[in-house]
């Protein structure tokens, strides 16, 4: 499940020079992210690969990736994604996302988007501002950026948090156990009620 949607299909040639690119957000429930995107113009492959990393609100990367030039990496909408080795986990709190945009001619580079229509987020993410930092590697955005929505840039998708499955697990097997219990009760010749431990 893509964190943010939107309509777009095309996006805008990143400025001259090279940035790390992206926006913050505040996550209101923990959440698994297992891949890392890049914004694929017109859903087709990237011209190059990029870096792509989220830091939390200390700054430290806590999930990082490279998204693959070409069209290898996985099409989901219209951005081509990364698997994680490891699944990520992210407790509520507020987060940074940034891709490295590093031609330094941006029309010959990937596109973003900087005003994305029909913007949604998943229900557990609050979408806070766009970001970006002047470098020629990987760095944590930090500097505001203008525009709408964005920058994107950079996208993740998230799986059910583990311990939702260990609680709707848990949940099957209590049912389980309480209707064997009942069946067992019954092939006895006993009814449960009332007395009945």
């Amino acid at each position: 499940m893509p964190a943010i949607t939107m309509s777009n299909n095309t996006g805008f040639a990143h400025i001259n020079g090279t940035f790390t690119i992206g926006w913050s957000f505040e996550t209101t429930a923990t959440l698994v992210v297992d891949r890392l995107g890049v914004f694929a113009n017109n859903m087709g492959g990237l011209v190059s690969s990029h870096p792509v990393a989220i830091w939390n609100a200390q700054g430290v990367i806590v999930a990082e990736t490279i998204v693959a030039g070409g069209d290898r990496e996985t099409l989901i909408n219209q951005f081509r994604y990364h698997r994680l080795d490891t699944p990520v986990t992210l407790q509520a709190g507020t987060y940074t996302i940034g891709a490295l945009y590093s031609v330094e001619n941006g029309d010959n580079d990937d596109f973003r988007v900087e005003a994305a229509d029909n913007f949604a987020t998943i229900p557990q993410l609050k979408y806070l501002q766009a970001l970006y930092t002047s470098d020629s590697t990987l760095m944590r955005p930090a500097t505001p950026g203008v525009a709408t929505k964005g920058y994107f840039g950079p996208n993740f998708t998230v799986t059910p948090e583990p311990s939702s499955l260990t609680l709707a697990g848990t949940a099957a097997l209590g049912l389980i156990g309480y209707l064997w219990l009942r069946r067992e009760k019954d092939r006895r010749g006993k009814k449960p009620g009332a007395g009945n431990p």
